[in-house]
């Protein structure tokens, strides 16, 4: 069953173990880094104080002090003010622990807290004696191993004691019988005894009446036996390999070994300080030694026990098949030019052990001793990239050397050329100041970047030319020629003709390259010395003297005429005469008019034409005339009413042109009435009434010249469109009159009345 939020009761309670475990988990990573700083802590302080016990041995003699002395006597730095040293780890104080010195003269801090009820220390927990055994010169047995015999004595604690007073009694842990009961303790017998190897803790107890002193235990260590070389072999030793592998074993029945040397010169005379140490082993007194020897040569060995007693192989090592210099990598180069193909040689030499392998594009090569394999050049190169031609290969020598070529060096020496030398910067130069001889100077550079230009050939073509030497014509700047050459060409001077020169390049292989360049002699007369002029090439209108020449440069005859100008003062069509050419049309249809005559006009000095004029003379046409009917209806009292009458007045003239299709023509108006006749293409009449008509204007358009004025004419008013008869005409225009004057109007004629 599920909540009110969708979750299970199952699933609830599962959400919360897991959620207990992550908590758990935490708490127990959060408490184990905690013990691990904890631990951490206290090695550091049990270090410090074993450290400080050490001190306080080598300075006071004795084996055995608690921490609290340490801290009392300044060797220890309390935790705080109360003087005590805890245990990080539990909070323990550690002031009541006793520190030891064992016979490494290494410090042990104990485990057992030997603090009292009342705080203080056990002091009888602590062996404090008031002998001690030193050597016959007064000082501490050393703690390392001595090569010959020593001799023993007692030294007081307390200096005022006179060592005279008290009987001695000297035993050992392997001897607990009395040894002897002198005052001092030569081991030279014991020595002997023993087979010259001491390894034993001493004692000595001194009596003066009822006072007894005991001192510690001392250890002694004397080895007066050399150290035996059991076996010593050379691994691999008649194969060739990067480096060999001696193996010793050295066994020694006292201190043991501790250290050894190869050498190529003496072994026996090198100081101890310069073997080398074997490291701590479980048992010194029978070791394996490993040496590796990298250079081949003769060797000496020898074997050191912690006494000093040196021991040395009884033959001498000699090794001669060691080879840790990799095999090269070679390359069979060529060094000079060719236009050929070029075969390069790479692969192993190996002045040691020789070449074993070669490996190239992923086959294997067993070599013998030395080995190659070949790469052909096709294209132009001096020096080549090696990776980027040949690629990479592997060499072995029979050492296991492996090398990857190329290695250091990154090019190798092809000198193949197959290019083509350049030819450039051609230019031919007249050996003429001011025009182009047959006779010329030919410059040009000649490129070659690897074999280098060998010489040209100049001609009129690639086959007939003549062979030059570039050290006799050129200038040589690096791989590039300046070259200059005399050149005469076979045509003649002025003749125009164009010509070519062409060169030839070859370079030290024979590779060759021919370009050729465009040379155009001088025509003659193109340039010209003047001698005196000859007559005008024209009468009028300009133009120019004929002029006796003669070439400038070659001193022909170049007669012609010239670019000087002349008779530019005199025109041509100022004086002409005029020849008829047609007649225009009478400007009036009907009645007078003017008429337009046509001449073409031509030049009385070189008969050139000069163009059209006309003039006007006057005219009379009938055909166009047109004379209106009379009104149908004359009202003899226009306006009406009582017999009055009006004079009528006229409005326009009473004659119009009747070749125009649409003509409206007022005639007269009396008494705000006004005939009118018009023609739009049948003749019509009527009456308009005055009011309708417009106020006289001037004639936008009155027909052609030259008619005097722009003539008044009446027409109908535009406001009578209101009637509905308007053709959308709002401005009217002139017609023709009789005589060049206008007698009607183009207007709608719905207007009318």
């Amino acid at each position: 069953m599920r909540n009110k939020k969708g979750f299970t009761l199952v699933e609830v309670i599962s959400a919360i173990v897991i959620l207990s475990i992550i908590i758990t988990l935490g708490v127990f990573s959060i408490t184990k880094v905690r013990s691990n700083i904890l631990e951490k802590q206290y090695k550091n302080i049990k270090l410090e104080i074993e450290l400080a016990a050490e001190k306080y041995y080598s300075d006071t003699e004795s084996k055995e002090v608690y921490v609290d002395t340490l801290i009392k006597e300044g060797y220890l730095k309390a935790d705080n003010k109360s003087m005590t040293i805890t245990d990080s780890r539990d909070k323990t104080i550690l002031n009541c622990y006793i520190v030891t010195i064992n016979d490494d003269e290494k410090g042990s801090l104990g485990t057992e807290n030997n603090v009292l009820e009342n705080g203080n220390c056990n002091e009888s927990a602590i062996v404090n004696s008031e002998i001690s055994i030193v050597g016959e010169d007064g000082n501490k047995i050393n703690k390392t191993w001595y090569k010959n015999p020593i001799t023993l004595k007692a030294k007081f604690k307390d200096t005022e004691k006179d060592p005279n007073n008290y009987s001695y009694t000297w035993k050992s842990e392997k001897n607990p019988n009395v040894i002897t009961d002198e005052k001092t303790y030569n081991l030279e017998e014991t020595y002997e005894e023993r087979g010259k190897v001491i390894d034993d803790e001493f004692y000595v107890t001194l009596v003066n009446g009822d006072e007894i002193l005991e001192s510690k235990g001392q250890r002694v260590r004397i080895d007066g036996v050399l150290p035996e070389i059991k076996s010593l072999v050379v691994l691999d030793i008649d194969k060739w390999t990067k480096d060999k592998t001696l193996k010793v074993n050295a066994t020694d029945v006292g201190s043991g070994i501790e250290s050894y040397i190869l050498s190529m010169g003496d072994c026996e005379s090198i100081p101890l300080e310069k073997y080398n140490k074997i490291p701590d082993i479980p048992n010194p007194n029978d070791v394996k030694i490993e040496q590796k020897i990298t250079k081949n040569g003769t060797y000496t060995f020898c074997a050191s026990d912690k006494a000093g007693n040196k021991v040395k192989y009884k033959e001498t090592i000699s090794i001669d098949k060691i080879d840790d210099i990799p095999p090269v990598c070679s390359y069979i180069e060529n060094t000079k030019w060719t236009k050929s193909n070029v075969a390069i040689s790479f692969g192993c030499v190996d002045n040691e052990s020789g070449c074993s392998k070669l490996t190239y594009k992923k086959k294997t090569t067993n070599c013998n001793g030395t080995c190659y394999k070949t790469y052909t050049y096709t294209s132009t190169y001096k020096s080549a990239n090696i990776s980027k031609t040949i690629g990479s290969f592997t060499i072995e020598d029979n050492a296991g050397n492996i090398v990857t070529c190329p290695s250091d060096k990154k090019e190798v020496n092809v000198y193949l050329d197959k290019d083509k030398p350049v030819i450039s910067n051609i230019n031919i130069s007249s050996n003429q100041l001011n025009y182009n001889s047959r006779y010329t100077k030919v410059s040009f550079t000649l490129t070659d970047n690897h074999s280098g230009i060998s010489s040209f050939c100049i001609g009129t073509s690639k086959n007939n030319c003549n062979t030059k030497s570039v050290n006799s014509y050129c200038t040589q700047n690096g791989n590039r020629y300046d070259c200059s050459v005399d050149y005469t060409f076979t045509s003649s001077d002025g003749s125009g003709n164009t010509e070519y020169v062409y060169i030839t390049a070859y370079d030290n292989v024979n590779n060759f390259d021919t370009q050729k360049e465009k040379y155009e002699l001088y025509k003659s007369c193109t340039f010209t010395d003047f001698e005196r002029y000859g007559k005008c090439s024209e009468e009028c209108d300009g133009g120019v003297y004929y002029e006796y020449r003669t070439d400038k440069y070659l001193g022909i005859s170049c007669n012609s005429y010239g670019d000087t100008p002349c008779n530019t003062n005199i025109k041509c069509c100022d004086s002409t005469y005029s020849v008829y050419s047609h007649s225009g049309s009478c400007s009036n249809a009907c009645g007078n008019g003017r008429q337009r005559v046509y001449y073409e006009l031509y030049s009385k000095i070189n008969d050139k034409y000069c163009g059209q004029d006309y003039d006007y003379i006057d005219c009379y046409e009938e055909s166009g005339c047109y004379v209106p009917e009379p009104d149908p209806t004359p009202d003899p009292n226009p306006g009406g009413g009582g017999g009055s009458s009006c004079k009528p007045s006229t409005i326009n003239g009473n004659r119009c042109d009747t070749t125009h299709d649409i003509l409206y023509y007022i005639s007269t108006c009396c008494g705000g009435e006004c005939n009118y006749s018009a023609k739009a293409g049948n003749v019509e009449y009527g009456t308009i009434s005055q009011s309708l008509l417009q106020g006289a204007s001037k004639c936008s358009s009155y027909g052609e010249p030259p008619a005097p004025s722009k003539p008044a004419c009446s027409y109908v008013n535009v406001g009578c469109a209101g009637n509905g008869h308007d053709y959308g005409t709002k401005n009217c225009t002139c017609g023709h009159g009789y005589g060049g004057y206008q007698c009607g109007c183009k207007c709608p004629r719905g207007c009318v009345e």
